[in-house]
């Protein structure tokens, strides 16, 4: 459509709702205000979280690419070619349910893995502060982990 055509249609329906007064050509404004100031906001928010993404992306990501193989490990020469372009981290990522000793409480719980490498960029932070060989360092045969406080509420535990 024209952009001529668009002021003509624009025009004539804001004369239909002056015929029917003025109060009515208010509310029609008032339409008109808010969907432009919804436009807005919307992109304004869209805007912000890329600029959010593209500044903070590789720490977000952990490293500058991500590459994911699914029910498998990286052949040993696929493994090599990733090596050729650059330092690279492993993880294992999985769903798993996690339950009290007791077996009285249990929830789905994301357990990701990581290797000594974990992350490439940015720190892992945790509160309290820890080191990541004390975090995920083997103590009487059991890994260390990272648990979210949200986790452990829900099952109630300290």
């Amino acid at each position: 459509m024209r952009f001529s055509r668009q002021i003509s249609l624009a025009f004539r329906f804001a004369l239909r709702e002056l015929r029917g007064g003025l109060s009515g050509f208010g509310i029609f404004l008032a339409c008109i205000a808010l969907g432009t100031g919804a436009i807005g906001g919307v992109n304004s928010v869209a805007q912000a979280i890329t600029d959010g993404v593209s500044g903070e992306g590789r720490t977000l990501l952990g490293g500058d690419i991500r590459f994911e193989l699914n029910q498998r490990e990286a052949k040993a020469d696929e493994r090599a070619w990733l090596e050729s372009l650059g330092r690279v981290a492993v993880s294992a990522n999985m769903r798993s349910m996690v339950r009290l000793p007791d077996g009285s409480d249990q929830t789905l719980a994301e357990v990701k893995a990581v290797d000594d490498a974990y992350p490439l960029a940015g720190a892992l932070v945790t509160d309290p502060p820890m080191a990541h060989d004390a975090l995920f360092g083997v103590e009487d045969g059991v890994y260390g982990a990272a648990v979210p406080p949200l986790l452990l509420d829900r099952l109630g535990v300290k």
